[in-house]
């Protein structure tokens, strides 16, 4: 099915004037949301990479976490009233 461009009216804030839209049909309901950007086509290896931060697994992130809630638990610890 070839669709045509397809205009949003005005008074859908989520939609943007210009922007790409997903039209899919199922079972009677048509539903319209925004077109996502392609990840692949938007960022390279080396530019998705250093978006991760400066975790190699995601066991080392969870494990910096850890620490952090720990410390900040350690820090906000209230004394038990007397």
């Amino acid at each position: 099915m070839k669709l045509k461009e397809f205009s949003p009216p005005c008074r859908y804030p989520e939609f943007k004037s210009g922007q790409e839209l997903a039209i899919k049909a199922s079972g009677g309901i048509i539903t319209i949301v925004p077109k996502l950007p392609d990840v692949d086509e938007e960022y390279t290896l080396a530019e998705r990479r250093a978006l991760a931060g400066p975790f190699a697994t995601a066991e080392e992130f969870v494990a910096d976490l850890h620490r952090k809630k720990a410390k900040l638990t350690a820090k906000t610890h209230n004394p038990p009233r007397k």
